[in-house]
This record gives C-alpha cells, sequence and structure tokens, in this order.
C-alpha cells in the first residue's frame, strides 16, 4: 500500500474514532455530568494508554527535562479545555459544538506564527476566512442579541459559543505538545500528556458547585456507564492513529491531518440520528463551513 492511501486511511480511522468518541462524550456528559464525565474518560484514557505504552511502546520512551515540561504545559491546558468541552456538549448541540471546538487548530497556527515566526500560505489565510466565518454563524454570534436554549427555540444555545475556550485550550497546548515531540518523541510526550490532563481536572473539582460536585457516590454510580468507556477506548484510538501516521508518513502528515479533522460530520449525523437533535440550516452551514475552514488549514 503507498503511503498516500495509508495516510487517507489513518486520517479516516481518526476522523471515524473522534466523530463517534465526541457523540458519546456528548452523550455521558448528559447522563454523569459534565466534570465527573470529564474525570472519568480522561482518567480511563490515560489508564489505556499507559497500558499500551507498557506493553507495545515502552522501548521508544525517551524521557527529558525540557520535553516533560512542554509535555506537562500542554497536558494543563488540554485539562482546562477538556473540562470546558463536556461542560458545552452537556449544553449542546453536541454536532455544533462539535464542529466550533475542531477549529483549535487555527489557534495553534497563529500561535506558531507569533510565538516562533512561522510563514503563512495564502490557502492557510482562505482556511482563516472559512473557520472565523463559519464559527460565527455556528455560534450564533452576529445576531448581536442573547443566546437562549428554550424548547421549540430556532436558535443554537450557548454550548457553541462556550466551545471556543476548548478550541482555544486545545490549540495553545499543541504548541507545547509539538515542542515536546521534537525532544523526546510522540510515544514519551503522550504518555505525560495524559497523564496530567487529569491532574488538571482534579484541580478544578474545589471549584464545582451544585449537581455538578464530583463525590465518591456520584464516580460509583457513573463508572461503569458504556458511553464513558466507549468514549475512552475510541478517543485513544483516533489518538493514536494520528500519531502513528505523523510519525510513519511523515512527508503525508498534511493528509492525515486534513481528513482527520472531518470528523465533526459524523458526530453531527449521529446527534441528529439517536440525539434527536434538530440544528437549524445556517448554524448547520457555519459547523461544517468551519470544518472546511480546517481542512484547509490542514492542507496548508
Amino acid at each position: 500500500m503507498q503511503a498516500f492511501q495509508v495516510a487517507i486511511l489513518l486520517g479516516l480511522m481518526a476522523a471515524v474514532s473522534w466523530g463517534v468518541s465526541d457523540f458519546l462524550i456528548g452523550r455521558s456528559s448528559k447522563a454523569a455530568g459534565a466534570m465527573k464525565g470529564a474525570l472519568l474518560i480522561n482518567t480511563y484514557g490515560a489508564l489505556v494508554y499507559a497500558a499500551v505504552f507498557v506493553l507495545f511502546l515502552y522501548r521508544h520512551a525517551s524521557f527529558t527535562a525540557e520535553g516533560m515540561g512542554y509535555a506537562a504545559a500542554g497536558g494543563v491546558f488540554f485539562g482546562l479545555a477538556q473540562a470546558v468541552f463536556f461542560k458545552a456538549m452537556n449544553l449542546g448541540p453536541v454536532g455544533l459544538v462539535s464542529a466550533v471546538s475542531s477549529t483549535f487548530p487555527l489557534v495553534t497556527l497563529l500561535a506558531g506564527v507569533a510565538l516562533f515566526a512561522e510563514r503563512l500560505y495564502l490557502i492557510q489565510v482562505l482556511g482563516i476566512l472559512f473557520i472565523v466565518g463559519g464559527v460565527v454563524v455556528a455560534s450564533d454570534m452576529g445576531t448581536g442579541k442573547p443566546l437562549k436554549s428554550t424548547p421549540g427555540s430556532r436558535r443554537p444555545g450557548r454550548g457553541p459559543v462556550v466551545a471556543l475556550a476548548p478550541a482555544f485550550g486545545w490549540g495553545i497546548g499543541y504548541v507545547f505538545i509539538a515542542r515536546g515531540i521534537k525532544s523526546m518523541g510522540w510515544e514519551s510526550t503522550l504518555l505525560v500528556e495524559l497523564l496530567v490532563v487529569p491532574v488538571a481536572l482534579g484541580f478544578l473539582v474545589p471549584f464545582i458547585r451544585g449537581s455538578e460536585q464530583v463525590a465518591v457516590k456520584a464516580f460509583r454510580a457513573r463508572w461503569l456507564l458504556p458511553a464513558v468507556w466507549g468514549a475512552a477506548i475510541i478517543q485513544m484510538v483516533g489518538l493514536l492513529a494520528v500519531n502513528l501516521g505523523l510519525s510513519k508518513i511523515p512527508n503525508n502528515a498534511a493528509v492525515v491531518i486534513a481528513v482527520s479533522s472531518c470528523y465533526p460530520a459524523l458526530t453531527i449525523f449521529l446527534a441528529f440520528r439517536h440525539l434527536r437533535e434538530r440544528i437549524p440550516l445556517a448554524p448547520l452551514l457555519g459547523g461544517l463551513v468551519s470544518v472546511a475552514g480546517v481542512v484547509l488549514l490542514s492542507l496548508g
């Protein structure tokens, strides 16, 4: 099989994995609560990858102080982003939240330009325009009216606006993760990152109030939810597919990322099919345009 075909296959694997996992995250956040769902799924994901690392990847381990610092910083940003992402999923609509939050490559690119003087290409500028325009329409920010989320409302609610925060957190986090990978490889960087994320989420627990209070009894009632375990494992499959593509076929890395960036389309379909979400046409088109912008950005 040619390298280009492998890149397409790995990208599709990641897109399907993340499309399904975002749908399951939406379901688990509504069943278990946003904070409990975030803690459970990210803890399970860290344990699954730690097992994979010990069994198959430990020979590639290469830890450096600099790399671990970058990976830990990325994990902190990812942890903060995950907490807000689960809250956005809880608010919904799941499909639009997935689309808006998937625009994090824009933040990564702009941070790289600002901090490391990376170059911008014409196709990336076009992608930026698509992303910004799509997000404005999808999140309904252009109306100048307060967002509502009432039954029968023709407006998408607060979820897409809240989803801008995790897009920012993931975007900054990937700037640090990229530096960590250069220092000690993706296998070790991913291990440190995934172990730090639940710790970062744990520090947020004292600030949670009301129905989102994290208690041992609540965890015992939720830890075996199929959606929680399914989201953790399927999300990890997508993450491994992308990292494998970036490491094994670097000449086709842009293709892997571009194809994997289409995952919100599957999330939107699953949310429509199983959660009975009815997204108005304009926000739906805005979400799809922003996804197209991410693909253009990746190909640049």
